[in-house]
């Protein structure tokens, strides 16, 4: 199974960039090869990558950053030029690139068909500085909006031109995705398949596939609908990543919640009993998806525990049921949070 990249084109990048790139079925690591332009009109397409790079050599070391090892290996080509790179993870056949073009305010998957390394000189490349490009990449034809991509897509905080997201989950995702809509090539041979599936069909897969606030949101929810907790205005935008917001119940008594959903991110409840013996929480919620709530002695695995002065902790539900409740939950109620509303033709138990 391959790879899939968050594949940036800058807010700020000249008009029509974007589209040049979808159009032109490429990606691209940047440099214009303005020096290499001989005129207007002109076209040159050089496929050797020791010649670019040679070309490249000269040009960045007059610019007296070639021989700076950090600038030299951050320059995005590095995505580009296979086992040549000095970065162990590079773009190759068969991943799939996400682009977001601001223009059209929309996100174009793409497919990595011939991962050839080749530099375009032309009057475009020099205007958008996409001269290094990759022979294909074939976009789907008609882009999404934000809210119909899930969010382990667009959550990602991109760290540069390409940023790696390593999960197979992402990628069959990708995959479906790619597969059931048509292609930016009229001409293309991959057609649609439209009997090709995806189904977030368990709960890790199902909430890995959220943001952390997307599951802060459904822990919320399911606490609101079966505790009778209420969320406490603004208390969810605080400066402190000790909690994630202030909750109280009908006769005004304080709760609150740490939720971890990434990898295995362990929580110890040591951290939180102070909070408790103050009496300033008359309970604390704590969710790790992956890892363990260590409490004296025992770890704590799998599900919503709830701790409180009064009592010894206790599980109040599952990861499974966790999820399956809430999901059905907002499936069957008012409750407006956009981000799951693409998930019900998705999830399956």
């Amino acid at each position: 199974m391959g790879n899939v990249w968050r594949f940036v084109v800058k807010r700020d990048a000249k008009a029509g960039k974007a589209r040049y790139l979808r159009e032109n079925n490429t990606v691209s690591g940047g440099w214009t090869c303005m020096g290499y332009h001989k005129s207007e009109g002109e076209s040159e397409t050089i496929y050797s990558i020791d010649e670019f790079l040679k070309m490249a050599e000269k040009d960045f070391n007059d610019t007296a950053t070639w021989n700076n090892n950090h600038k030299k290996s951050a320059w995005s080509f590095q995505y580009l030029i296979g086992e040549r790179s000095r970065r162990t993870e590079y773009l190759k056949r068969s991943d799939y690139v996400w682009l977001f073009d601001y223009d059209e305010n929309k996100y174009f998957v793409g497919k990595v068909i011939d991962d050839t390394f080749k530099l375009v000189i032309d009057d475009e490349t020099v205007k958008y500085d996409t001269g290094t490009q990759l022979e294909c990449v074939e976009y789907v034809k008609e882009g999404y909006d934000a809210d119909d991509v899930l969010p382990f897509i667009t959550g990602v905080e991109p760290r540069g031109t390409f940023t790696l997201i390593k999960s197979d989950l992402v990628y069959e995702y990708s995959d479906y995705v790619w597969k059931i809509s048509p292609k930016s090539n009229d001409k293309s041979e991959y057609h649609l398949d439209t009997s090709s599936e995806f189904h977030l069909n368990t709960p890790n897969a199902f909430l890995s596939s959220l943001t952390s606030e997307g599951v802060e949101d459904l822990v919320y929810a399911y606490l609101s609908s079966t505790s009778q907790l209420v969320l406490i205005p603004s208390t969810n935008k605080r400066n402190t990543p000790k909690y994630e917001f202030l909750m109280k119940d009908k006769d005004n008594n304080k709760y609150t919640l740490q939720v971890k959903n990434g990898g295995h991110i362990n929580l110890d409840f040591d951290n939180y009993i102070k909070d408790l013996d103050k009496g300033q929480y008359k309970a604390i919620y704590l969710f790790t998806r992956n890892g363990f709530i260590k409490y004296n002695d025992k770890k704590l695995r799998g599900g919503l525990y709830v701790f409180s002065r009064e009592s010894e902790p206790r599980e109040i539900i599952t990861q499974k049921e966790f999820v399956h409740t809430g999901y059905k939950m907002l499936e069957n109620t008012d409750l407006k949070l956009s981000v799951f509303q693409h998930f019900f033709i998705l999830v399956s138990y």
